[in-house]
């Protein structure tokens, strides 16, 4: 059942596959899969778009190489959110085609980046699917 919507505004944690999202510097990587990662804040826009804000302040934003980084100093970007069973994928706002976020994969730790990646809705991979747990 698709529920595309399903997020109060609050603080959550994000799980890719091999471990939890957090901020290294100004990157956003996937670390320790036995340690929570950072928080975020998601915050609800309209319909199905957040913000998207980590404890350590800034925005998640997408920056020119296609890596998923936490700025300052920026306005926040827009993301939309769909959920698919007990997860979600997550497209960069008015983005043709949907540039998703996407888990690179390797061993979790601070070389472990996520970064966006053509995603498409009829078929999404596992590396594009996120646990967001409150």
């Amino acid at each position: 059942m698709l529920n595309s919507c399903p997020l109060a505004n609050g603080w959550y944690h994000i799980r890719a596959n091999s471990g939890f999202v957090r901020v290294d510097g100004d990157r956003l990587v996937v670390d320790n899969p036995q340690e929570v990662g950072l928080v975020f804040y998601f915050q609800r826009q309209h319909g199905c778009v957040y913000h998207i804000l980590p404890a350590t302040g800034g925005s998640v934003q997408a920056d020119g190489s296609y890596r998923l980084v936490a700025q300052h100093g920026v306005g926040p970007q827009n993301w939309v959110l769909t959920q698919r069973g007990d997860r979600y994928y997550i497209v960069e706002e008015n983005t043709h085609p949907n540039l998703g976020w996407t888990d690179g994969g390797g061993r979790p730790g601070p070389n472990h980046q996520l970064y966006l990646n053509v995603l498409d809705p009829n078929n999404v991979q596992g590396a594009q699917l996120f646990a967001i747990i409150r």
